[in-house]
């Protein structure tokens, strides 16, 4: 599997991105299957070429809609006094990249669960750790979701 190295949420960033998302690169994880050295050998091959097709805004959606799951599951929606997240997950804006993006300090553990997902409320905002396929190493995303309530918020 392929997946995409974005630049961290620009709102936590402090950069002005306002359209789309940066894509840093991208990293392979294997969730099955050969090592790939072992395919290598076994086919007498010198390298190997995968093709892919991204669909970057598509998938950071998809882990600000989990993000934005898992906020409204924890805390409640009417705990949600502001939702940054939504307007990108309805496809009424294109800023996802100013929610959505990479870290490079995983937190989240690698191992014993397929997903991993961990919610902070820091300084009044949900911010969210998003580790699909934990188990097998893969990257975590970050996502700010929004503001919390006042009754909520220290």
């Amino acid at each position: 599997m392929v997946l995409l190295i974005f630049a961290l949420p620009a709102y936590l960033d402090q950069r002005h991105d306002k359209k789309g998302i940066s894509i840093t690169g991208s990293v392979t994880v294997q969730v099955g299957g050969p090592p790939a050295e072992e395919l290598l050998k076994k086919h007498g091959a010198s390298s190997l070429v995968l093709g892919v097709s991204y669909q970057p805004i598509a998938f950071a959606r998809l882990l600000a809609k989990i993000a934005y799951g898992f906020a409204v599951a924890w805390l409640g929606l009417s705990m949600i006094e502001e939702d940054y997240v939504l307007p990108a997950i309805l496809g009424k804006s294109d800023d996802v990249g100013r929610w959505v993006g990479c870290v490079t300090d995983n937190q989240l553990a690698a191992g014993k669960h397929l997903h991993e997902i961990k919610l902070l409320v820091t300084k009044g905002e949900i911010i969210e750790r998003v580790r699909l396929f934990a188990r097998f190493n893969a990257l975590e995303y970050l996502v700010a979701v929004g503001r919390v309530s006042s009754a909520l918020s220290p």
